[in-house]
């Protein structure tokens, strides 16, 4: 009795676009927080380190989290687009996704900036893709998808 491991845990596709963008800001806060706690730590002057740790807070965290919930909400946008016009693959769909994101996101720059926004969100995204798949493979309990297999 093999049991059946649903493929998809994420929410459906309007609501997506909300949680997405949550949970990025909220991955940029605590980052925030975490990067400039330890950048007013290890600074030259220590007598001034708690007044650089509040300053550091209220100006730096809110911009690391907005970027990163901008971030989100382009990506869960295009994301959902894509799948509403017709790529129901989920790795092609966040691939590409990516690198939209990447182009939206480096818009009010030039057009080689658009262009390199656009190969690195996707370089990106099909790097952690084809991890996402290599582990899949290797922790799958089916000895046929490994591709090393013993022979007798």
């Amino acid at each position: 009795m093999s049991m059946q491991v649903p493929t998809n845990f994420r929410t459906p596709c309007p609501n997506r676009i909300y949680e997405d963008t949550g949970v990025a800001f909220t991955i940029g806060a605590i980052g925030g927080v975490v990067f400039q706690l330890g950048q007013a730590i290890f600074t030259k002057y220590r007598s001034r380190t708690i007044l650089k740790i509040g300053s550091k807070f209220r100006y730096r965290v809110p911009t690391t989290s907005g970027s990163f919930a901008l971030w989100g909400l382009s990506f869960s946008s295009c994301e959902c687009s894509l799948q509403k016009f017709g790529i129901k693959n989920q790795a092609a769909s966040a691939i590409i996704s990516g690198g939209l994101t990447g182009a939206i996101l480096a818009a009010q720059r030039s057009r080689k900036s658009i262009f390199l926004g656009a190969f690195f969100g996707f370089l990106i995204l099909s790097m952690i893709e084809m991890a996402i798949v290599f582990a899949e493979k290797t922790l799958s309990n089916d000895p046929s998808n490994n591709s090393i297999s013993e022979q007798n």
